[in-house]
């Protein structure tokens, strides 16, 4: 009865072409199987079964897409979100970055603006480009000394505690 059950759910799942009077002649009466045509026949039947539990198994195994249960965390807040929620931060930011050697170019062409740099990148590769360019001017030891101040002593001693 089992093998009848499974066999019915993999035929609903799979919407396969076996009609209703082949999946009743898979399960045959204990007495056509005694004879040697119906032990064939038998066989097949199983072997079939078998491929169709396959199918059916690796459908079910893909439409999960993950073999165990998986946890999910959430997102940790921003770090700085006190500044970031800012337009006045990244205008600064830009403010101080835009004349920069790096975001200047030789061609015809003209450079994406500083803003759109520093917020994102317009396609595959230029993502990456712009990182590298907006990361490279902000590493610069001018630009750093200009913005970053060193931490106080008192700061030092609570960064120690």
């Amino acid at each position: 009865m089992q093998h009848h059950q499974l066999l019915s759910e993999s035929e609903e799942t799979q919407e396969s072409d076996v009609s209703d009077s082949d999946s009743e002649a898979t399960f045959a009466d204990t007495e056509e199987e005694s004879s040697p045509k119906a032990k064939d026949d038998h066989d097949f039947d199983l072997a079939e079964y078998q491929a169709q539990y396959i199918i059916h198994s690796i459908k079910s195994l893909y439409s999960k897409c993950y073999l165990c249960p998986r946890n999910t965390y959430g997102c940790p807040p921003g770090h700085l979100w006190h500044t970031l929620d800012k337009h006045s931060t990244s205008d600064e930011l830009v403010n101080d970055i835009q004349d920069d050697a790096v975001f200047l170019n030789n061609s015809q062409n003209g450079q994406a603006p500083v803003t759109n740099q520093l917020w994102a990148g317009y396609s595959k590769g230029m993502v990456r480009l712009t990182t590298q360019c907006v990361l490279t001017a902000l590493l610069r030891p001018d630009f750093i000394k200009h913005v970053v101040r060193p931490p106080s002593m008192e700061e030092k001693e609570d960064a120690r505690k």
